[in-house]
């Protein structure tokens, strides 16, 4: 990308200059061709020597004076380290219009952004005298937005979740209460010599326990498989998901089998031993 700036852009966003200078103001002032350029660029169009060097943009040669320390942790096509930045006057005559199509303002703490806001959109009503002849983004807002949003998608994807873990509960309390009802004969035996209730809750609790947690690992593996298919396709990087929640994965597939095996635990550590052996 190829961007028209003023002298003050890169204190504004924190850019720093890595090799040469930036934009200066009697850059703006003469229009002179110049440009800082992005490390990507710098690297693969001049082997990491741009400072200058000539760079030719719509048939216009500029003059390399800087370059941008690198921003991105891998550089590539089209990412934050590919792009040019010029004097803003150079790139308003070189687009045959002239006139400059934003302005960036900064504000010493976030709490005066909604002041700010006011104050510019004030002083251009006093030029303009009509409110649809601007429009006036706070980056604070902006950020309030987005996270509401965020905040609501994270907010379904967890019901969608919950109601995942409620269904996939229930097939476990079934699927319990049926090695329940295939076993009474066992649990008959293992009462009539003397099992206390605790160790037949133990062993239905361990099995559901057992069930879950093989389970939330084949899940887990998927995600790993999933989520490095999707960034070498999508993002082409390797992606890991976090440890941490894998392991809190774990433990939550674990706790499903303890919440939805503690009814069929019961009923099983409740059968009478003469009825149980009764049965077929």
């Amino acid at each position: 990308s190829v961007s028209g700036v003023g002298e003050t852009w890169f204190d504004i966003k924190g850019y720093e200059v890595a090799q040469g200078r930036g934009i200066e103001y009697m850059d703006i002032v003469n229009r002179k061709k110049v440009c800082v350029v992005g490390s990507y660029v710098a690297q693969t169009c001049f082997g990491g020597n741009a400072v200058g060097q000539s760079l030719k943009v719509g048939g216009t040669t500029f003059s390399i004076v800087g370059v941008m320390a690198q921003e991105a942790e891998q550089m590539e096509e089209g990412g934050t380290d590919d792009c040019v930045y010029v004097p803003y006057s150079t790139a308003a005559r070189l687009s045959f219009t002239g006139t400059i199509s934003s302005y960036t303002v900064t504000v010493t703490d976030e709490e005066y952004a909604a002041l700010g806001k006011e104050a510019i959109e004030t002083a251009l009503y006093k030029i303009f005298q009509d409110e649809d002849a601007y429009t006036v983004v706070s980056m604070a807002e902006m950020l309030d937005t987005m996270t509401s949003m965020v905040n609501m998608v994270i907010a379904i994807l967890a019901a969608i979740a919950g109601i995942s873990l409620l269904v996939g509960g229930i097939g476990i309390m079934n699927i319990m209460l049926v090695s329940v009802t295939e076993r009474t004969r066992e649990i008959g035996i293992r009462k009539a010599i003397g099992a206390e209730r605790k160790s037949i809750i133990a062993q239905f609790l361990i099995e559901a326990c057992m069930i879950c947690g093989i389970g939330g690992l084949f899940g887990i593996a998927a995600g790993y498989i999933g989520t490095l298919i999707v960034g070498k396709l999508s993002f082409k990087m390797i992606l890991w998901p976090s440890p941490s929640v894998a392991v809190g994965s774990f433990f939550i597939s674990v706790a499903l089998g303890v919440i939805f095996g503690l009814y069929p635990a019961i009923k099983a550590s409740g059968l009478q031993p003469v009825d149980a052996l009764r049965a077929d």
